[in-house]
């Protein structure tokens, strides 16, 4: 499969400094006006303060349940606002509320995604102490966080705008952690190239290549993806490992929102599927990243017969080798 991909040479990547300009672009409110936006005007800060909040959501993801946790922590920490996240049914969800910091956590469990939610101006939410059910819960405030896909902001200020926060500061330094083990065997590379619902899209299917590769180089690799590592391993183990590791390399998935508070450096593979800009706000990353003609949404697996890549997944035509060098050079660096 691998000797027939028409591979991507590093020239055609787009340079870290486009990367950052577009994620400052995405991190503020555009100048023009909502009309213009076609958006509902939104309630000011100052409306939230002496509220006590639950930030939802309906997705089902691990992702989204980390971002909500870190918008939590922004609004309470920068913002002051008594802000609590909703934890969901999840696999991490018996480990996630014990090692967060200073971000609590409510147990809300109803299934709100198919409830049509109610006709008022931004933010989309529940008042008064009564969900859509009509169930009492101790929250002045319940807000819904749906993001938009086509809004030209970053994923994580769609729900802090909502607040009626004008810009986030970037870059952020990722979701804070405690409690954390000792990692029991240190690796030089911890690499996560697998992912959840968008894997057709999303995976960096030559993992194992670039695994080899790293391994080739004399660095020691703890391949997430090879033989269920990641399923056997609680979330306080994952994030110990990441945090001992020299590097990790991961794509556009719920485990790289969640190791962004504590590794050293992450080289994250870009699928292309929207700019790295919607979603990476973190510092201390670097994404390998390819603006593709078709935006990455006509991709064969797809169903899309558009697409002019035999193999489908234009996420495989990064060169393991060009990643293995970028991956070294980032090692390297002090």
């Amino acid at each position: 499969m691998t000797s027939q991909i028409l591979e991507i040479p590093r020239a055609l990547w787009r340079s870290q400094a486009s990367i950052h300009e577009e994620r400052r672009r995405y991190c503020k409110i555009s100048a023009k006006p909502d009309a213009a936006r076609n958006l509902p005007s939104n309630r000011s800060l100052s409306y939230f303060r002496g509220k006590k909040i639950l930030l939802w959501t309906r997705k089902p993801g691990l992702g989204d349940m980390v971002m909500n946790a870190m918008c939590c922590d922004i609004l309470r920490r920068q913002h002051g606002l008594d802000v609590w996240y909703g934890c969901r049914h999840n696999p991490h969800d018996r480990d996630f509320p014990k090692i967060l910091k200073g971000i609590p956590c409510y147990r809300y469990q109803p299934d709100l995604r198919e409830h049509p939610l109610p006709e008022q101006p931004v933010p989309r939410g529940y008042e008064g102490g009564v969900d859509h059910q009509g169930g009492r819960h101790p929250f002045d405030f319940i807000l819904d966080f749906r993001y938009h896909m086509h809004r030209q902001v970053n994923t994580l200020f769609q729900c802090l705008e909502e607040f009626g926060v004008g810009q986030m500061r970037v870059p952020y330094q990722g979701l804070p952690v405690r409690g954390l083990p000792a990692a029991a065997r240190p690796y030089d590379v911890v690499l996560c190239t697998n992912c959840g619902g968008w894997k057709p899209v999303r995976a960096y299917r030559r993992g194992d290549e670039l695994a080899e590769l790293l391994r080739q180089r004399g660095y020691t690799v703890l391949n997430l993806s090879e033989g269920g590592v990641q399923k056997r391993l609680r979330l306080a183990d994952l994030l110990a490992q990441v945090k001992a590791a020299k590097l990790y390399i991961g794509v556009e998935t719920g485990p790289t929102h969640l190791v962004s508070g504590v590794h050293r450096k992450a080289l994250i593979l870009q699928s292309g599927i929207h700019p790295s800009a919607f979603w990476n706000v973190y510092d201390r990353t670097f994404v390998i990243e390819k603006s593709w003609n078709c935006g990455g949404r006509k991709c064969r697996v797809r169903r899309h017969e558009e697409c002019v890549m035999e193999e489908g997944v234009c996420m495989d035509r990064l060169a393991p080798a060009d990643i293995a060098d970028v991956a070294d050079q980032l090692i390297r660096q002090p």
